[in-house]
């Protein structure tokens, strides 16, 4: 009989199956990111045939999209096997958890899909107002909801990482971001991008919180 520590989300197995979800979701927001790009810069050009290259690049990003869902669909269902054997706050941290990843990677990918300009190409002007007012809707009433109801289910331990991780990535962004401005100031590097520092700041974030749960 399987015992519900086999399922403990502190092995190394879930902890790869974790990175990997992670890493996997990024892939896949950046692919979709790659393919709307391609297509608005060959709908600029006027739509014509495309090449045996082009078409042989988007199969490829197309197979490799298929596999990173096909691998996250298989972590998480090794993942959350077994998860009503777990302790009824562990549960309910897995829960909240997938839900703010899942709402996450579909708010990313329809953000993406929506730009015309193409993801990878401009970052100012592109989405419709209607979705820019969603997403920020949503951002400032769901995803602190969210947050809330996985912090009150959490063990000691990992409200101690994602602590860390929180003051770790506060004082990067803080330090850095002041670093970049002086020497944009003094025209050494470009003016500072919020959304770059963002995204940075979540990268290191999550990366010590990762750190200080899982090793």
């Amino acid at each position: 009989m399987t015992s519900s520590t086999d399922y403990a989300p502190t092995g190394p197995s879930t902890t790869v199956r974790v990175l990997r979800i992670t890493l996997l979701a990024f892939l896949l927001i950046a692919a979709t990111g790659f393919v709307v790009g391609f297509m608005a810069a060959h709908r600029d050009r006027g739509d014509p045939d495309m090449s045996l290259r082009a078409l042989a690049i988007l199969a490829a990003v197309a197979l490799a999209s298929a596999a990173a869902a096909f691998q996250i669909f298989r972590d998480g269902r090794r993942l959350f096997t077994g998860v009503s054997g777990l302790p009824r706050r562990e549960r309910a941290s897995l829960r909240w958890l997938g839900i703010a990843l899942g709402a996450g990677l579909v708010g990313g990918v329809a953000t993406v899909v929506s730009d015309d300009a193409g993801w990878l190409t401009d970052t100012r002007g592109t989405l419709s107002p209607a979705l820019a007012i969603a997403c920020a809707v949503l951002l400032a009433t769901l995803a602190p909801w969210l947050t809330w109801r996985w912090w009150r289910e959490i063990d000691e331990h990992e409200q101690a990482a994602y602590t860390e991780g929180a003051n770790v990535a506060g004082h990067f962004t803080l330090l850095g971001g002041i670093a970049w401005w002086v020497l944009a100031r003094a025209r050494l590097v470009p003016e500072p991008d919020v959304m770059a520092l963002v995204v940075a700041m979540s990268f290191v974030w999550t990366g010590v919180w990762f750190y200080r749960r899982y090793f």
